[in-house]
């Protein structure tokens, strides 16, 4: 039979966890507001909360939730990144109702989202990389159409741009007119979809089909080329 002192011992690491969280993440912000680098910041937080990048780690879930948790916590969406400081990028993105498969090492479909939260100005550094996302995103396309998981695509570079232009406009605007449970407007969920459907399941793939066609006449108008 477990005591009452045995109950305890675990909600007070757990509030121990979590003020020691905050104190990490409060720390970090001043890192971010000055445009630190992230391998600076993640070295950073380790020096000030005397440990290891690999405990950072493993407070946090992993290198991606590290990232994640900085750039979110100093972010206006409390209510989309609900306890986002405590959740994996994979879980996080479950809560937008895409399954998603495991995050793949280097994490590559991660960069087009923070860059875009970051473009969007919703985080403490606003900045001007709406090309180079689109680079990276429309790279991450190619590889889905040679797979043969994007049946239709010829233009990756156009979509791209169209994919980070809806993700862009459509968190600018939920950030003025959430609706009232708090989830994301359609648009910025059909460009969370499209960023990180390289790592989804077939279902999201599916969905991202659907809208293909109908977004082609759209994307005319975007010319990387």
């Amino acid at each position: 039979m477990v005591s009452a002192t045995e109950k305890i011992v675990p909600g007070k690491r757990e509030q121990n966890r979590n003020a020691r969280r905050s104190s990490i993440l409060d720390a970090a912000r001043s890192i971010l507001m000055s445009g630190g680098a992230e391998a600076l910041v993640i070295r950073r937080l380790a020096d000030m909360a005397e440990t290891t990048p690999r405990t950072i780690y493993a407070i946090f879930g992993s290198k991606e939730g590290v990232l994640l948790a900085l750039y979110l916590d100093v972010s206006d969406l409390p209510l989309a990144f609900s306890n986002a400081k405590s959740k994996t990028l994979e879980q996080i993105l479950a809560n937008f109702g895409s399954a998603m498969d495991r995050i793949t090492a280097e994490a590559s479909l991660m960069r087009p989202l923070i860059y875009a939260l970051q473009y969007a100005g919703l985080t403490s550094e606003r900045v001007t990389m709406e090309d180079d996302v689109a680079e990276v995103l429309s790279r991450s396309l190619e590889i889905c159409r040679l797979r043969g998981e994007l049946e239709g695509l010829v233009a990756p570079r156009m979509l791209a741009r169209q994919i980070v232009l809806t993700f862009v406009q459509g968190l600018r605007r939920w950030s003025q007119q959430k609706v009232p449970d708090g989830s994301l407007c359609p648009d910025t969920l059909f460009g969370i979809t499209l960023l990180m459907m390289g790592a989804a399941t077939p279902g999201c793939r599916q969905q991202l089909q659907l809208h293909l066609k109908a977004r082609q006449a759209e994307m005319v108008q975007y010319d990387l080329t």
